[in-house]
């Protein structure tokens, strides 16, 4: 039997490979340039790893799509246009969040910036 003690360090380092892969592949999306391309295989064996054994069996279809475009983004990545850039984050944002993570916390830029263009459109209506 697995005692308390040995779980938290064994969280904290799941939490903390989740963070580390989730920051990396956040700055690929927003670099939009690939220097080495091994790190896009990095990524997707990232994904096929969240996907296949961190979520559940019986999640909702918005799920698996959500796996879908983020594999397909990261196969077509350098072609890739800004709505397509911001729609992956917002994807990779709500995988985030169904692994119990929050997943504002990796959308500053877009969410800042999104909200600045209809607080200001607002405002001069």
């Amino acid at each position: 039997m697995i005692s308390l003690d040995e779980l938290e360090p064994a969280e904290k380092k799941y939490r903390a490979w989740v963070n580390n892969r989730v920051q990396s592949l956040t700055l690929t999306i927003q670099a939009r340039t690939i220097k080495d391309f091994e790190i896009l295989l990095k990524h997707k064996f990232f994904l096929e790893e969240i996907e296949h054994h961190f979520m559940h069996s019986h999640a909702d279809r918005r799920v698996w799509k959500t796996f879908y475009y983020l594999k397909r983004y990261l196969k077509n990545l350098p072609h890739t246009k800004v709505n397509h850039q911001r729609s992956a984050l917002k994807m990779l944002a709500f995988i985030y969040d169904r692994l119990g993570f929050d997943g504002r916390k990796i959308l500053p830029s877009i969410i800042k910036n999104e909200r600045g263009n209809n607080e200001t459109q607002n405002d001069k209506n």
